[in-house]
């Protein structure tokens, strides 16, 4: 009985062994696979925003005239699409980048090129974005106007954006707003400020006198004037 409980036994613990080890083995490979399935959703993900910004690009740039000959859509404004019924952030910056490269890009002073205005539009009693947007296709036809308009787009806030690359045709559109929707919605051209900085830990031989000349020594790659 002793010799054969002890058989009994290390049956027991082999098979435990077994058991352990065949785990591990499946346990790796599924890891293993896991991690193929999240390599090949991130690439597919890139794909994915790579063809949406291509097919943006194509849609600004063919299927919306905002020229010199001051066409416009049938109705007016941009037909929807599926790019432009989502909403978005109520930003003046098209791409996101650092301060400091926008700085460079600028080399100083320089505005962009193929600067788009902005016009904001938003109902004065609270009405949903869509209400704000028939209203305003019934109301205002910039065809008739002559105006070119580059988008409209529908913000996280219930707001509404329009853009050209023509100030003088935002402002008339702006002002056809007010005149003929001035009890329902409400239009402005937001203004850009200039950013206000808090540096701190300044050295005490920086004065107000030369600061600028330490910001232009110290971010030479800037090539700041």
């Amino acid at each position: 009985m002793t010799e054969k409980s002890r058989n009994l036994r290390n049956d027991l613990q082999k098979g435990i062994l077994e058991a352990v080890s065949n785990l591990r083995t499946k346990f790796a490979k599924l890891k293993c696979e896991a991690e193929d399935k999240n390599k090949l959703i991130v690439n597919l993900e890139m794909k994915a925003a790579e063809t949406n910004s291509t097919l943006r690009a194509l849609q600004l740039g063919v299927g919306i005239n905002c020229g010199g000959d001051k066409e416009a859509t049938p109705l007016g404004f941009p037909v929807n699409s599926k790019d432009s019924d989502q909403n978005v952030v109520p930003s003046g910056v098209r791409t996101r980048k650092r301060y400091s490269d926008i700085l460079a890009d600028r080399g100083g002073n320089v505005p962009y090129d193929n600067k788009m205005y902005k016009l904001v539009v938003k109902s004065k009693s609270n009405q949903s974005a869509e209400y704000t947007r028939t209203l305003l296709k019934s109301k205002v036809n910039p065809a008739q106007m002559k105006v070119g308009i580059s988008a409209l787009k529908t913000l996280r806030n219930g707001q509404l954006l329009i853009e050209s690359e023509k100030k003088n045709d935002l402002e008339e559109v702006c002002k056809k707003i007010n005149e003929v929707c001035g009890e329902e919605l409400e239009s402005y051209m937001p203004t850009l400020k200039n950013p206000r900085l808090i540096v701190f830990n300044v050295p005490e031989d920086i004065t107000s006198e030369n600061t600028a000349q330490a910001i232009v020594v110290h971010n030479s790659e800037l090539n700041l004037k």
